[in-house]
C-alpha cells in the first residue's frame, strides 16, 4: 500500500505528498536518464509501464506480484505472457523484498541477498529483456513464465496488424548463454517454447492455465539473460529471436540512447529540480506513446486506449510532438489519420475523421470535435514549421472538412450541431444512454468550429484558394457575433454548456466554457467578457490538484469514479477531475495575470509524476473529493492529453513560446511561476534551427508584473528571423547572435482577476 500523507498541498488535506524513505538510487544508465531514476522502496509499490514504440506494452507492479488484468506482456491488444518468475538455485526472488530503480527505458529490481534484475522492453520489435546478475558466487537461475488461459481467437485480421491464428499467441523465451536446459511441463498446446538462442531446436511448454507452466534453466553462472519473444507464428517467433542473439547489448543502448537523446533535446532547467525531473518523465512517457500501430499515430492512454482517438490525438499533438520539436512525427501523424477522414460527398458524415482507428477497418466517426481538432493542429503545425509544402498537401483534407461540416452539420445561425454523446464528454449506458447529455450544441463544439473556419481560411490562403478563405473567414465572424449571444449566461455573466436542441439554454456548470478563452486561434470573446467566465470555472470547479467535471453543486456531482451506490460511468463526466482541463484552466488563468494558481495546477501534477500512481506519468482521472483522507486516482494509468497539457501549458504559457514561422517570428512573451527562478532550455525554430533561451527574472513584486532578462542565443544562423517581445511585462533582450530584429507586440495584459477562490 502506498504509506500515509504527511505534506498536504494547498488547503485541501485530501490531496498529499507521500512521504517515502527512498534508498539511494544507483546509477542505471550510466547517463542522462540517472538523473530521472524514481526509486520505489517495497514498502510503497507503484504500477510502471513500458511500450514497445509499436503495438506492445509491459506493465506490472514495482515490487509484488501483478495486480491487474492488464498487467504482464500486451500485444496489439492481447495479453501474451501474464508474469514470470526468477528462480536463483532453485529459490524464488521474492519481488515483495525488492526495492526497484524506474528510468524510463528500464526497471531494475534489487533484492536484500544482492541478486538485481533488469527488464528492458525492445523498441519495435515484441521481445523483453531480463537480466540477472549476482553478487556471490555462481549459481543456477531460472526463469519460470506464466502464460494466460487460452481466450477467444481474433476475429479481424488487417494488413500490417497481428494476425494470430491460436488463442494464446506463440511465445519463446530464450537464453543467448551456453548451457542452458528446459524443464518442461505436461504440454497441453503448443503456444509455448523455450530454446537456447542459436539452436534450432525448441521444446513446447505447458501454455493453459494459471499456474508457471515451464522454466529456462541456465547453468551456474553470474549473469543469466533471457529474451521474452511473442509472435504470429511459430517462423516468426524463431526468427526474430535469432535475429536478437548476437546484438542484446546494441539494443538495450539503442533504446536507452534514443530516449536519452530527447530527455537531454528537450530539457528545461529551472531553480526547481523536482519539476525538472517531472517535466523530463513527462517528455518520455508521452513519447513512449506515439506509435507505429497503424500507421504514425498516439495511443490516447494505457492500459486500455492502446489505439488510435481523433479527439484524444489532436488534443495531445501540441504538448507531445510540436512544443517539444517532433516535427516529422507531427507530420506524418497528421497524414496518417487524414487516410481515414470520410471522402464520399452524399455521406452524412462526409470530412468527419474518426473518433476512434481500431485497425484500418474498424474505424468510428462518432464525434463532433475530432475533425475541428484535426484541422486546428494542421494550422498549427504549420505555424510551428513553416511547412508550406505540408500546408497544400493537407489541404484537400481539410477543405472536406470544413465544407462537409457546412453542407450537413450548421443550424441556421451557423453553430454546429451534434448528438448527445458526440463531445469529449462521451460516456454511455450500455453504448446507447449518454449520462452527459450535451445536445445539441455544446459550447466548446462551437469554439472549435470557430477556429476550423479560421485555420481553414489561413491554409486556404496558403493553398492559392482566395475565394474559400474569404467565405470562411465571414463564417467565422459571424459566428463569432451569434455565439456571444446565445452563449451568454446572464447570471453569472458567463457562458452555459450547451443549447438544447429546442434553443434552450443548459446552466449545468461544467468546465467547458474555459475552451471558448483558450481553443480560438483570434479571440472569440473579448478580454473583458472572458473574466466571468474563468471566474465561474475557477470557483465551481477547481481544487488544487485540477479540475472537475461538473459543479459539486449540481443534483447529479458523484464525487468518487467508482462506489457501489452508481455505475462508474455516471461519475466519469459528473464529478471525476480530468487531469488534461487543468491545462486550458492554466492558459487562462496564466492571461489573466494568475501564474500562482496556474503553478499549483502543475505542482500537484509534479506529484503524480514522481510519488503518486504509474512510475513517471499522468492518469486520466483523480477522484474530485477525498475518500480515507485520499484523493483516488482512476481511468487509464498514462493518458497522452493529460501528458500533452502539461507539456504544452510550461512552453506556450509559462515559457510564453509562440513560433510562427510562416511569418519569420518566435514570440517569448515569459509568464513564470516564482518557484522556477531561472529557466534555461533549447527552443525549436522550424525543422532546421533551434536557441538557447534563457529567461531570468529581474524583479518580482507582489501586485506587479515581473521584469524579465530575455537571452536567446541561435545555435545556427536563422535567416530572417525577427524576436517578438508580447505582453505588458518590462523585458531585456540580449541576442549574441545576429537576429534580424526585436519588435514589442502587445497592448497590455490585465494584471489580476478578483473573485478567485477555487475548491477547498
Amino acid at each position: 500500500m502506498l504509506l500515509a500523507a504527511v505534506v498536504a498541498l494547498g488547503a485541501n488535506p485530501g490531496w498529499a505528498r507521500d512521504d517515502v524513505n527512498q534508498a539511494p538510487a544507483p546509477p542505471v544508465t550510466g547517463g542522462i536518464l540517472d538523473r530521472l531514476v524514481i526509486t520505489v522502496p517495497p514498502e510503497a509499490p507503484r504500477p510502471f509501464l513500458f511500450t514497445n514504440k509499436r503495438a506492445a506494452f509491459y506493465a506490472g507492479m514495482t515490487s509484488g506480484p501483478n495486480s491487474s488484468e492488464y498487467h504482464g506482456f500486451n500485444v496489439f491488444g492481447r495479453k501474451a505472457v501474464e508474469d514470470f518468475e526468477i528462480r536463483v538455485s532453485g529459490v524464488p526472488l521474492d519481488r515483495r523484498t525488492a526495492t526497484a530503480f524506474v528510468t524510463p527505458d528500464r526497471i531494475v529490481r534489487a533484492y536484500p541477498n544482492g541478486v538485481r534484475e533488469t527488464i528492458t522492453p525492445i523498441d519495435w520489435d515484441d521481445a523483453l529483456i531480463v537480466d540477472i546478475s549476482l553478487p556471490g558466487e555462481a549459481a543456477a537461475v531460472q526463469l519460470a513464465l506464466r502464460l494466460p488461459a487460452a481466450t477467444k481467437p481474433p476475429t479481424v485480421a488487417d494488413a500490417g496488424m497481428m494476425n494470430y491464428k491460436t488463442p494464446v499467441p506463440p511465445v519463446l523465451i530464450a537464453t543467448p548463454a551456453e548451457g542452458s536446459d528446459i524443464e518442461q511441463s505436461t504440454p497441453r498446446s503448443v503456444s509455448a517454447w523455450a530454446y537456447p538462442v542459436g539452436e534450432s531446436h525448441a521444446k513446447p511448454m505447458d501454455g493453459a492455465g494459471s499456474e508457471f507452466v515451464g522454466t529456462v534453466d541456465i547453468k551456474p553462472t553470474k549473469a543469466a539473460t533471457f529474451v521474452i519473444t511473442v509472435g504470429a507464428t511459430e517462423d516468426h517467433c524463431f526468427g526474430l529471436n535469432r535475429a536478437l542473439a548476437d546484438e542484446l547489448e546494441d539494443i538495450r543502448y539503442a533504446r536507452s540512447q534514443r530516449i536519452s537523446d530527447l530527455v537531454a533535446e528537450t530539457w528545461v532547467e529551472t531553480a526547481d529540480e523536482r519539476f525538472n525531473r517531472a517535466r523530463a518523465w513527462v517528455v518520455a512517457s508521452g513519447d513512449a506513446l506515439v506509435t507505429e500501430q497503424a500507421g504514425r499515430g498516439i495511443w490516447a492512454g494505457l492500459y486500455w486506449f492502446n489505439n488510435y482517438w481523433g479527439r484524444d490525438t489532436f488534443i495531445a499533438l501540441p504538448g507531445l510532438r510540436l512544443v517539444t520539436g517532433q516535427f516529422d512525427d507531427a507530420r506524418d501523424i497528421l497524414l496518417s489519420f487524414a487516410k481515414f477522414q470520410k471522402t464520399d460527398p452524399r455521406d452524412p458524415l462526409f470530412g468527419r475523421v474518426p473518433n476512434r482507428v481500431n485497425s484500418p477497418t474498424d474505424i468510428i466517426c462518432n464525434t463532433a470535435d475530432g475533425t475541428p481538432w484535426f484541422v486546428r493542429e494542421a494550422w498549427e503545425y504549420v505555424a510551428y514549421t513553416g511547412d508550406r509544402e505540408f500546408a497544400r498537401e493537407i489541404f484537400p483534407s481539410v477543405r472536406r472538412a470544413t465544407e462537409g461540416t457546412i453542407r450537413y452539420r450548421l443550424d441556421r445561425q451557423g453553430f454546429l450541431t451534434h448528438d448527445d454523446a458526440d463531445t469529449w464528454m462521451d460516456a454511455k449506458l450500455d453504448g446507447k444512454v449518454p449520462w452527459s447529455p450535451r445536445g445539441n450544441r455544446a459550447v466548446e463544439i462551437q469554439a472549435l468550429w470557430h477556429a476550423q473556419l479560421d485555420a481553414s481560411a489561413r491554409l486556404a490562403r496558403l493553398a492559392g484558394q482566395h475565394r474559400l478563405a474569404a467565405a470562411w473567414t465571414a463564417r467565422a465572424k459571424a459566428l463569432a457575433q451569434s455565439f456571444r449571444v446565445a452563449y451568454a449566461e446572464p447570471g453569472s455573466g458567463g457562458l452555459v454548456d450547451h443549447l438544447n436542441a429546442d434553443g434552450t439554454k443548459d446552466t449545468q456548470i461544467r468546465p467547458n466554457p474555459i475552451f471558448a478563452l483558450t481553443v480560438p486561434l483570434r479571440p472569440l470573446v473579448t478580454k473583458a467578457a472572458g473574466e466571468p467566465v474563468l471566474r465561474q470555472v475557477f470557483n465551481e470547479l477547481v481544487y488544487p490538484y485540477g479540475v472537475a467535471s461538473l459543479s459539486p453543486r449540481d443534483p447529479d456531482f458523484k464525487p468518487w469514479h467508482h462506489d457501489p451506490k452508481w455505475h462508474f460511468d455516471s461519475a466519469y463526466h459528473n464529478g471525476n477531475v480530468w487531469l488534461w482541463n487543468s491545462g486550458p484552466v492554466s492558459t487562462a488563468l496564466v492571461r489573466y495575470g494568475r501564474r500562482d494558481l496556474a503553478w499549483s495546477l502543475t505542482d500537484a501534477m509534479v506529484d503524480l509524476v514522481l510519488e503518486r500512481g504509474t512510475v513517471g506519468t499522468i492518469p486520466e482521472l483523480l477522484d474530485a473529493t477525498p475518500r480515507n483522507g485520499r484523493i483516488g486516482l482512476s481511468g487509464a494509468e498514462s493518458q497522452a492529453w493529460s501528458l500533452s497539457e502539461f507539456l504544452r501549458v510550461v512552453h506556450e504559457d509559462y515559457l510564453g513560446v509562440r513560433p510562427d514561422l510562416l511569418r519569420g517570428i518566435v514570440t517569448i512573451d515569459p509568464r513564470l511561476p516564482q518557484a522556477l527562478g531561472r529557466v534555461t532550455t533549447t527552443i525549436r525554430l522550424g525543422r532546421a534551427a533551434s536557441a538557447e533561451l534563457t529567461i531570468v527574472p529581474d524583479t518580482i513584486r507582489p501586485g506587479r508584473n515581473a521584469t524579465w532578462t530575455v537571452t536567446l542565443v541561435p545555435l545556427k544562423s536563422v535567416p530572417g528571423l525577427r524576436v517578438s517581445i508580447g505582453g505588458a511585462a518590462p523585458v531585456a533582450v540580449i541576442a549574441k547572435r545576429p537576429i534580424r530584429g526585436i519588435a514589442r507586440e502587445g497592448k497590455g495584459e490585465l494584471t489580476g482577476l478578483s473573485g478567485l477562490t477555487g475548491k477547498q
